[in-house]
């Protein structure tokens, strides 16, 4: 199994927008009006790598199917496939799952 690098190897993080969450309080920037759901605060690459770094407790997900997860993802990162075509009560449930005491972020390399 490898690792992925998180500098440039991530297109899309997000982080829930749980109350107090500075990242999900933030006006979005530039160009950021026009993503899919606007109002989930995003972070980059870097600033992942540092609350990973700092051992901040936050939940990583790897929204990839099993096969690419097992090849390579990033260390400590959960695997919650996401399947568009899949029972959305299934991916409901995996969902409800997660801690939603800690922040919770999302990527897809």
């Amino acid at each position: 199994m490898k690792n992925l690098s998180l500098t440039g190897a991530l297109l899309l993080l997000l982080v829930t927008a749980l109350p107090g969450n500075a990242a999900a309080e933030q006006a979005p920037a530039k160009g950021e009006a026009n993503l899919p759901h606007p109002e989930v605060g995003r972070i980059s690459c870097e600033d992942l790598r540092s609350m990973l770094d700092k051992k901040q407790d936050v939940v990583v997900v790897d929204t990839r199917d099993a096969m690419s997860y097992e090849d390579s993802h990033i260390p400590t990162a959960i695997n919650v496939y996401y399947n568009p075509i899949a029972d959305p009560n299934d991916r409901q449930m995996t969902l409800v799952a997660l801690p939603m005491n800690r922040p919770i972020v999302i990527y897809c390399p």
